[in-house]
């Protein structure tokens, strides 16, 4: 009798662990089950669903990071074309500035050569010799046009010692020249009547440049006219 109790007991025993063990398992699936649920619902609503956080958040973060560096990248470009263009606009404000000093250089000689040329020789107001008397179509001086001439450049050139050249302008009448281009004809004779009175002041005057000036039509004057020019 004693066996059987205790064989009867056993088995209950054994029964009562079987059922304990199966409500534990259930409790703890069903515990899991309620955290699983319960962490993924938190991560949805914290990633997804959540405005202000979460992968939302995460993903808006990175878009507003990228246009940040792409503003950055822009801005470096930007700041580069800047800095080759300030470069090229120093070359070229570099030469322009050369170029203005060259430009300032030429425009100083210029006017000193100029006022040289104005003010350090001068012509005289005065005619230094005159004559008139050539016969017609001839460029021949005759002998007291001559004497009158050395006359006066003498008597000129020993009280100024300042005269340095002498312009010499042939003359001829108005008194057409027949046949073809009587105005180059008058003035081929005006300049023949000029050089004959240069080369006479060049053998009798060698120290002073004497030059042919500009040709004149004067109503009955037929020869030439000097003038002096002085260093002031």
């Amino acid at each position: 009798m004693e066996m059987e109790s205790l064989v009867v007991n056993t088995a209950e025993v054994t029964q009562k662990n079987k059922k304990s063990s199966t409500g534990v398992f259930l409790l703890g699936l069903i515990g899991a089950i309620v955290l699983f649920a319960t962490l993924g619902g938190g991560a949805y609503y914290y990633f997804v669903l959540k405005p202000k956080g979460g992968l939302g958040q995460l993903v808006q973060e990175a878009h507003n990071i990228n246009e940040v560096i792409q503003d950055q990248i822009g801005i470096q470009e930007e700041n580069k074309k800047v800095d080759e263009l300030i470069k090229e606009l120093g070359i070229k404000n570099s030469q322009i500035k050369v170029l203005k000093e060259e430009n300032a250089l030429l425009r100083k000689q210029a006017n000193s050569v100029t006022q040289r040329l104005s003010y350090v020789i001068k012509p005289q107001a005065k005619l230094v010799a005159e004559c008139y008397s050539a016969k017609v179509g001839k460029y021949g001086m005759p002998q007291e046009c001559m004497k009158s001439l050395a006359t006066n450049v003498k008597k000129l050139l020993d009280s100024n010692k300042k005269i340095v050249a002498l312009e010499v302008s042939g003359v001829v009448d108005d008194q057409k020249y027949g046949g073809l281009s009587p105005e180059l004809k008058q003035e081929g004779l005006a300049s023949f009547r000029a050089k004959e009175a240069i080369e006479y002041l060049r053998k009798a005057f060698p120290n002073v440049s004497t030059f042919e000036g500009l040709s004149k039509q004067e109503v009955q004057k037929r020869g030439f006219f000097i003038r002096a020019y002085y260093v002031q």
